[in-house]
């Protein structure tokens, strides 16, 4: 069935080792009660968020002495 879509030019998404994927990102599988949409583990990452404000300020900061510096060039 897949070979038929493939050749037909139909995108196909196969997933053989569906468990194994759903363990690897800690996703329940099979599920007996389906769990609220959101709170699975693989939504929300942990650690690494400092770094992250960290570029976002430097860029900030370079944008606000860039404009600082134009302003004095073209005495405004």
């Amino acid at each position: 069935m897949v070979g038929k879509f493939l050749q037909a030019g139909i995108p196909v998404f196969y997933l053989l080792n569906i468990k194994s994927i759903a363990l690897y990102y800690q996703l329940p599988f099979d599920p007996v009660t389906l769990p609220e949409i959101g709170t699975a583990p693989i939504y929300y990452r942990t650690g690494g968020h400092f770094r992250n404000y960290l570029i976002l300020a430097l860029f900030a900061a370079a944008l606000i002495l860039n404009r600082v510096s134009l302003k004095t060039r073209l005495d405004f």
